[in-house]
């Protein structure tokens, strides 16, 4: 494609009804070109279409001069006045004209930029980028080019543009200028680079905190299963065989019936104690999940609740594969545990559904009362420690926890863990 020559002569598009209507009675007129050569000053510039008529003119020949002038007087002041950048490109993409906008946008004068490339102004590692953009453009494949990229300012700083640009061709359609305008985003563009800083430290400081929420949950976890342990084997054991010593005890001793009656009720308060004890083992850590599995776990968890809470539980399950992961027994187990509570301290609930069921991407625990039901307003408004505990300890182990109200009365409450976890 033939490089024009170096000229500030732009030829823009001239529309206005009366001239069609002229020029289709007269094939030859001047009225019936598709585009007006425009002179935008400098050196060396040709002179306008209008200067280029001599002689005597008609009085419609004297109307169109006088109307491209004015063409060229409108494009000329919209050209230097507009507040954003523009520019005229040769089609090896030098600078053919410049207004002051992008003047100052890249900090060169345009005396300076009619001897620059606009690659000049663009950092090298964009030079390819560019070049196969606009010979797109060239080519005819493209209607139009935006692009938004670094330039680089005179003084070697980056500034960053939004650029459009267009290809002007000649009434037979040869390509001649590219004409283009830029936009200064650089405020925007260190705006969203601060705002993307941020967001990274934000996700940093997320995801360290979930890591140590992880921590305390696992060490929390610890404590409380070696606690259990010694309970169990400590405590209750030691309680326990008090209390058996001590009803033999009783039975081998001629005492009156006062101090049998008084030693049988320190046996059964020995007894009971030695009861509460392994309840509270079992519920600082549940030996039977590690022994038996979830299943068990969460049956036996359903046939207390329903015996202490006085409240008719069925427990529903479907065959589990036993690819779930220990740490996600765990999770399930402790939110069914913690909407046990919650259903004991605010449903009212006369009826319980757990329902444990499993598909290729996980593990489903839903847990459904016919209480009074939970307020999503009141939900988020108010968020108790146990609602934040279940939420926390499914994200940790990479799944999702959702509660709402169940229709027509009463809490849904549903949790789905994958088969490996986020870290696994």
């Amino acid at each position: 494609m033939a490089i024009p020559p170096s000229s500030n002569v732009v030829p823009i598009r001239v529309s206005k009804q009366p001239a069609r209507s002229r020029a289709a009675s007269n094939p030859d007129s001047p009225e019936n070109s598709r585009f007006l050569p425009i002179s935008l000053g400098g050196g060396g510039a040709t002179r306008s279409a209008a200067e280029s008529h001599n002689g005597i003119h008609s009085p419609d020949e004297s109307r169109l001069i006088s109307s491209l002038r004015d063409e060229e007087e409108w494009f000329e002041a919209n050209f230097r006045l507009a507040i954003i950048g523009m520019k005229i490109l040769s089609l090896d993409l030098r600078y053919r004209s410049a207004n002051p906008a992008l003047c100052r946008f890249v900090g060169y004068t345009e005396e300076e930029l009619l001897n620059l490339t606009l690659t000049d102004l663009i950092f090298p590692e964009d030079h390819g980028w560019i070049r196969r953009s606009f010979q797109q453009l060239l080519d005819g494949e493209v209607p139009f080019l935006q692009f938004e990229r670094r330039f680089r300012h005179k003084d070697g700083h980056q500034v960053w543009g939004l650029a459009n640009n267009i290809l002007v061709r000649d009434a037979d359609g040869t390509a001649r200028y590219i004409i283009g305008q830029i936009m200064d985003v650089t405020k925007r563009k260190q705006v969203e680079d601060e705002l993307r800083a941020r967001e990274e430290v934000l996700q940093y400081t997320q995801e360290r905190m979930r890591a140590l929420a992880s921590y305390l949950l696992r060490s929390g976890e610890k404590v409380q299963r070696n606690l259990a342990r010694e309970l169990h084997d400590g405590l209750a054991q030691g309680l326990a065989s008090a209390g058996f010593r001590l009803s033999g005890l009783k039975k081998s001793l001629s005492i009156p019936d006062p101090a049998r009656r008084e030693l049988s009720s320190i046996v059964r308060e020995i007894q009971g104690l030695a009861y509460t004890i392994h309840d509270l083992s079992h519920r600082l850590h549940p030996a039977i999940l590690d022994e038996l599995g979830l299943v068990a776990a969460l049956e036996k968890e359903c046939r207390a609740f329903s015996r202490q809470g006085k409240v008719n539980v069925r427990f529903v399950h479907g065959k589990l594969p036993k690819a779930l992961p220990p740490d996600h027994s765990l999770c399930l187990y402790r939110i069914a545990q913690e909407s046990f509570r919650n259903i004991s301290k605010h449903a009212g609930a006369r009826n319980v559904k757990v329902s444990l069921d499993s598909d290729p991407s996980g593990v489903r625990l839903v847990i459904e009362d016919d209480g009074r039901g939970v307020s999503h307003v009141a939900r988020r408004v108010k968020k108790g420690l146990g609602l934040i505990s279940m939420e926390e300890r499914a994200s940790l182990a990479g799944g999702a926890f959702s509660i709402r109200p169940r229709r027509p009365r009463g809490t849904h409450v549903e949790v789905q863990v994958p088969w490996k976890g986020r870290n696994q």
